[in-house]
C-alpha cells in the first residue's frame, strides 16, 4: 500500500492531532491507536487508520470552460503591474 494518497487525507491529520493532544495530557479521552503508533510507527498507524476513517472528499476542479477570473481582469492586472514596475524604474533613474 502506497502512502502517497494518505498524505493528503485531512482526516488522518485530524486523527493524529487528536492522538497528540491525548498523549500530551490535554484530553481526557483514552488515546486510540497509541499502542499501534508506539510499536509500529507512524507509517503503520497511517495505514491502519486510513482503513478505519473515510477520506475527506476532494473538491472537483473547475471545468475547463469556467473562468475563475475574467480575461479582462487579467489584462488590467498585467497593465497595473507593468505600470508599477516602470514607475519605480523611473524613480530610481531620477535619484
Amino acid at each position: 500500500m502506497s502512502l502517497a494518497p494518505l498524505l493528503r487525507d485531512d482526516s488522518l491529520v485530524a486523527r493524529y492531532e487528536d492522538l497528540r493532544q491525548q498523549v500530551l495530557g490535554r484530553s481526557a479521552v483514552q488515546p486510540q491507536g497509541l499502542a499501534l503508533f508506539t510499536r509500529g510507527g507512524m507509517c503503520a498507524w497511517m495505514q491502519v487508520w486510513s482503513q478505519c476513517v473515510a477520506p475527506t472528499p476532494v473538491p472537483a476542479p473547475p471545468q475547463g470552460d469556467q473562468q475563475i477570473c475574467p480575461a479582462q481582469l487579467h489584462r488590467d492586472v498585467a497593465m497595473l503591474l507593468a505600470s508599477m514596475v516602470l514607475f519605480n524604474r523611473q524613480e530610481a533613474l531620477v535619484c
